[in-house]
């Protein structure tokens, strides 16, 4: 249980640390365009930044949700193969409770 709750606590800063470095390259984009003097220069333009910012956003967000289902599968296999290994021995699986 305690493993459990650090990996997901590790997994929690890798994530963070996903979306500040997704974050950054959309902060110096803005700040490129501010100070370039382009703030207000018109709807299809800001659709277009705002394209690019979801796509960013969108894209780390497809990373994280691929990184949490390696977690995940390392994880079941871990268990599982903890499982058959112990299953072979006469005392069973130790530290599992009831799983079967």
């Amino acid at each position: 249980m305690i493993l459990a709750l650090l990996v997901g606590a590790g997994m929690l800063l890798v994530n963070v640390l996903a979306y500040a470095m997704a974050t950054a390259p959309i902060v110096r984009l803005l700040v490129y365009l501010t100070r370039a003097g382009r703030t207000a220069s018109g709807f299809w333009r800001e659709v277009a930044v705002m394209m690019v910012v979801a796509l960013i956003t969108a894209a780390m967000h497809l990373t994280q949700i691929a990184l949490w289902a390696v977690v995940f599968l390392v994880w079941v296999t871990t268990i599982n193969l903890q499982h058959n290994i112990g299953s072979r021995s006469p005392e069973g699986v130790r530290g599992f409770g009831t799983w079967q």
